[in-house]
């Protein structure tokens, strides 16, 4: 990977051509004011100033103007004079970029005064990140008092920065969580200055070969300087910090798991910002980088570079049910989008990965999909709704984002527990390798289970208002699912076969759907079975049972064959007694008795059976809910 990014930096860097330090910022959309604390050394005050502000964001320019290129990672040391976190500039910051800079330099010797002048001592001197602070008596304006009450120090210095955001943004009429600080000397932004610059630009290159040695570079190739200090890197593929992770437990030889010469470090360095600015999606509950790769030649630099830039969209386009739609009733733009992806000289790199404060972690990585991949998945995207148009109503969708939503994931917080569940579902369908559908089946009886006794505190589904009525949506959704990946042959299908006796006694539109979704004789007999179900539960509703008694005769942790039969018996005997309200029930229970019998049901497994049970439910619910629709749009 660490070539791939190399050369999107190399891609970038040419068809822009800027300077590494364009490259180094950060563009967000999050803030709209830029708040300067000016240390005035001549009349020896603290003042707050309003710099800049914004109905939208911040433009590009301004970031790029002071410099905006993030807070440090994990427990290295703060040092940038612009950051969202005032805790920083009234504590560390300026003594540790002072201690960066070096002796002699007009900026350190400002630094240095700024800080003796406004910066006092706390409990602990020589503590590195909060043994000084901003002098609470240069602050007095706001009411702000620095107090040492707590056990930890840190957590005295927080509760000071935090009261003084909150006092600095009120009085400016802001709001703190969108607002950038910065600090100026004697009404000078620190940050404009070439001597930070060159630090910046020293700090994440240069100094970074201070150690470097005689080698082969793991990118290009060439015989070089290189150095395995890659710890500066947002996306790291190989550990260089853990001396367990050397070779021989001996950090002189991290150089052999990776090497990098200094022109590829700096393309590196600038195409995984590139990709963090400009290549970042969402797939499902999960960030998403996708990071290309040529493959072939390709005429020009600006039309590869403009390749570059449409592949986030073009991702888009095929992973939500809207676009796709869109694009089906837009011939040209399908077109263009068939041929674009036809045409891409990448290979696309699909980067699941999460991001906190202190640690960037890699949840998995699918490697070379081609993007004819991409069009299959949009093609097959589209079948499926094609089919959903056909049979089933308007709320009720399939996509690749939907996926997420289909397969319970424990979680505690907001941290997600089982989240290797879905990356492997989505691993599979677009790697193209099969997936095992007992699997899947286990999936579904567990969503089943959580809806049905609506114990979503621990899982990310959500059932809304009405459990019930999400359960038939899952279902009906997780049919679709199955259908996908059906045509895309990552599973195995049933094989449907229509006995003719019986052809008459199906209900209207539930042959065709079966029929199309290639269920088995044994897998008619339970959809058909779960069907009659459907038809009690809308009886026992018309009886005033609104709680549908009849659905806690189906096992959620699996029906058994025996369980299977039983259930037969019992649905009967629910017939006989609710006979003047379900009609044809009783032909459609004799049917799915004599499929389901006659059929392979030993094959079937007990989370299968409780499938294709909710899948007959699911379908008599809707067909409720059609008629009802229509109905009032008739009285209407």
């Amino acid at each position: 990977m660490y070539d791939a990014i190399a050369q999107i930096g190399r891609i970038v860097s040419s068809a822009e051509e800027q300077g590494v330090l364009a490259f180094l910022i950060k563009n967000t959309d999050r803030f709209k004011y830029l708040v300067g604390i000016n240390f005035d050394l001549t009349k020896n005050a603290v003042q707050f100033l309003l710099l800049k502000s914004s109905k939208e964001k911040l433009p590009e320019k301004v970031l790029n103007e002071f410099v905006y290129v993030g807070n440090e990672k994990a427990s290295r040391k703060q040092f940038a004079p612009t950051t969202d976190n005032l805790l920083y500039l009234i504590s560390q910051s300026l003594p540790n970029l002072a201690g960066y800079l070096e002796n002699g330099s007009p900026l350190k010797e400002q630094i240095i005064k700024v800080v003796n002048k406004f910066f006092m001592s706390t409990r602990n001197p020589g503590d590195a990140r909060y043994g000084r602070i901003l002098n609470d008596q240069f602050v007095k304006q706001f009411n702000v008092h620095y107090q040492e009450v707590n056990e930890k120090l840190k957590d005295d210095v927080v509760d000071y920065a935090n009261n003084l955001k909150e006092m600095v943004c009120s009085h400016l009429g802001i709001k703190p969580r969108e607002t950038l600080f910065t600090v100026l000397i004697n009404s000078q932004p620190i940050a404009k200055t070439s001597e930070y610059q060159s630090f910046v630009i020293r700090l994440n290159l240069e100094e970074n070969f201070q150690d470097s040695r005689p080698g082969i570079c793991s990118i290009c190739g060439q015989e070089k300087r290189v150095t395995s200090n890659t710890t500066r890197f947002l996306m790291k593929f190989y550990m260089v910090d853990k001396i367990n992770f050397a070779s021989y437990f001996d950090h002189k030889n991290f150089y052999k798991a990776v090497a990098l010469c200094e022109d590829c470090y700096k393309n590196f360095l600038i195409g995984e910002n590139w990709i963090a600015q400009n290549l970042n999606t969402r797939l499902g509950g999960f960030n998403l980088y996708i990071i290309p790769q040529l493959v072939s030649a390709f005429p020009g630099e600006n039309n590869l570079f403009q390749n570059l830039k449409n592949i986030p969209q073009a991702f888009n386009d095929i992973k939500n049910i809207k676009q796709i739609q869109e694009i089906e009733k837009d011939a040209i733009r399908k077109n263009f989008i068939q041929q674009g992806l036809l045409k891409n000289p990448f290979v696309w790199n699909f980067l699941f990965y999460k991001k906190t404060n202190s640690a960037f972690k890699i949840l998995t990585l699918i490697k070379d999909v081609p993007p004819s991949r991409i069009l299959t998945l949009l093609k097959t995207t589209s079948e499926v709704e094609q089919f959903r148009q056909k049979f089933l109503p308007e709320w009720i969708t399939f996509d690749l984002e939907q996926i997420y939503q289909l397969i319970p994931i424990k979680r505690k917080r907001a941290d997600l527990l089982e989240f290797k569940k879905v990356l492997q579902i989505y691993y599979n369908i677009i790697s193209g390798l099969p997936i095992d559908v007992r699997t899947l089946y286990g999936f579904f009886k567990t969503l089943a289970h959580i809806h049905h006794f609506e114990s979503y505190a621990i899982y990310q589904i959500n059932g809304g208002n009405n459990s019930d009525l999400a359960l038939v949506k899952d279902t009906l959704r997780w049919n679709l699912f199955m259908l996908f990946l059906r045509k895309l042959n990552l599973i195995n299908g049933g094989k449907f076969m229509l006995d003719q006796e019986l052809e008459k006694f199906y209900p209207e539109g539930m042959k065709a759907f079966m029929q199309e979704m290639n269920y088995s004789r044994e897998q008619q007999g339970l959809a058909l079975l779960g069907y009659v179900i459907g038809t009690v539960a809308y009886a026992q509703v018309k009886s005033n049972l609104n709680n549908k008694p009849v659905l806690d005769k189906i096992s959620y942790q699996g029906m058994s064959d025996e369980k299977v039969i039983r259930l037969f018996n019992e649905i009967f005997e629910k017939i006989r007694q609710y006979n003047k309200l379900i009609g044809y029930a009783e032909r459609w229970w004799a049917a799915a008795k004599k499929l389901y019998e006659s059929g392979d049901r030993n094959a079937l497994t007990a989370d299968e059976r409780v499938f294709y049970l909710l899948s007959g439910y699911a379908l008599n619910t809707i067909s409720s809910h059609t008629t009802k629709d229509n109905n009032q749009n008739q009285n209407n």
